[in-house]
């Protein structure tokens, strides 16, 4: 089960990440951590992403927020506990939507 989502929160991802004075590391993918990293700079694989234009877009604020079909645990819930309820109520389950 899924929900589609706009985000509108990306702007996050230019947002530096604290990290010690004094510490640096590496990230398993290469990425350097240091101070004055973002949260963009040591996840460079999100730029390999088929969705990555959208989003890089919507930071430059040339296209509109994007849109994703997310999996939520919420939404999840939410039709496991509408199966629950029907089966009390009409004794079977119906199947899942394709999808």
């Amino acid at each position: 089960m899924s929900v589609v989502e706009e985000r509108e929160d990306f702007d996050r991802l230019g947002a530096e990440v604290f990290v010690p004075q004094g510490f640096s590391g590496t990230m398993p993918n290469g990425d350097v951590i240091e101070p004055g990293a973002t949260f963009d700079s040591i996840r460079s694989f999100y730029h390999d992403d088929p969705d990555w234009p959208q989003v890089q877009a919507y930071i430059d604020g040339t296209g509109p927020a994007p849109t994703f079909e997310i999996h939520r645990f919420w939404a999840q819930a939410d039709i496991a506990m509408a199966y629950a309820d029907y089966s009390q109520l009409f004794g079977e389950t119906p199947a899942p939507p394709a999808g």
